[in-house]
């Protein structure tokens, strides 16, 4: 084979070669390109799943609130709760238990601080709420007035929120 031969063998293996190294790079470009669209989503998704936890819980926890307020307005300067306690009781119970599977969602989606806040704002609402229940029960014959320490409570109640809520502010603003 003369030398015009060889560089024509040459010529080919050399486009077969860079038409494999080019085709290998435009797959491995296309994988890592993939690979980062995934992510990216998988992301987006991420944050919209605790976007929706952080307002699920925002907006379970205001009825709870209006509840509890109805009730403490509803006592007398006596100390005693009026007429309607029995519906506010239930509603509570039931605002209680939306919060409380709402908070199970932040708690797996939300890192610790929004976490820790949630879950003691939660705590002082139901120790509220559990003050409400005990109140006009009958104890030994003598009534259960209404405790000097729910104002507080809803008060620490409703500042624990307030640090959940900007401490998501800050999460997301930062997304």
């Amino acid at each position: 084979m003369d030398t015009n031969g060889w560089i024509a063998i040459a010529g080919i293996a050399g486009t077969l070669i860079g038409a494999g190294l080019g085709a290998g790079g435009a797959i491995l470009s296309a994988r890592i390109t993939g690979d980062r669209q995934a992510r990216a989503t998988h992301d987006q998704w991420r944050r919209q799943m605790r976007r929706d936890a952080y307002a699920r819980f925002i907006t379970v926890t205001l009825p709870a609130f209006e509840t509890l307020h109805a009730v403490r307005n509803a006592v007398t300067e006596e100390g005693w709760l009026g007429p309607g306690i029995d519906q506010q009781r239930a509603d509570l119970e039931g605002h209680l238990r939306e919060l409380r599977e709402a908070l199970v969602i932040v708690n797996l989606e939300g890192p610790e601080s929004v976490s820790t806040a949630a879950d003691q704002g939660f705590v002082a609402l139901a120790a509220a709420a559990r003050l409400i229940t005990a109140t006009g029960q009958v104890t030994d014959g003598n009534p259960i007035s209404m405790p000097g320490q729910l104002p507080n409570l809803l008060d620490e109640a409703g500042r624990l929120l307030d640090v959940m809520r900007i401490e998501v502010q800050g999460l997301l603003d930062h997304e």
